[in-house]
């Protein structure tokens, strides 16, 4: 009997530390699109490029996307945004040809996103709060 105690607390155990990668993953969503741009150093739309791996950098990618047009921080034609995959919270996908809103965060030079910075809102609504004065 004291046997399956144990393998039941194990199980559980198990279970709740893989739930906690999950739960870690959980962060608190932006109350409205203002809030998620002040997460962001630049927020640009743009036509996905190419995506590859970094060399020397496993798990590491990037993305490079021709601008169209920029909603914050420095206007560039060409934007190169880095991500780290192998994460308990997955990564943001883009395909080449894909024309999305990026959110992206700065950190020695290089620009890095992830499912945190995903946009959640409709690309007009991150627009009204681009133009609205801060």
């Amino acid at each position: 009997m004291r046997r399956g105690w144990v393998i039941l607390a194990t199980a559980l155990a198990l279970w709740g530390a893989g739930a906690s990668g999950a739960l870690a993953c959980r962060f608190a969503p932006p109350k409205d699109p203002a809030a998620h741009l002040a997460r962001a150093d630049v927020a640009f739309v743009g036509r996905v490029i190419g995506t590859r791996s970094l060399p020397g950098r496993e798990g590491w990618i990037e993305t490079r996307f021709k601008v169209v047009r920029t909603l914050k921080g420095r206007p560039a034609k060409v934007r190169v945004v880095q991500q780290y995959t192998p994460t308990t919270c997955d990564y943001v996908r883009y395909r080449p040809g894909q024309t999305t809103l990026v959110l992206a965060r700065a950190d020695e030079g290089r620009l890095g996103t992830s499912t945190m910075l995903a946009p959640h809102f409709p690309l007009i609504e991150y627009e009204k709060a681009a133009r609205r004065p801060r």
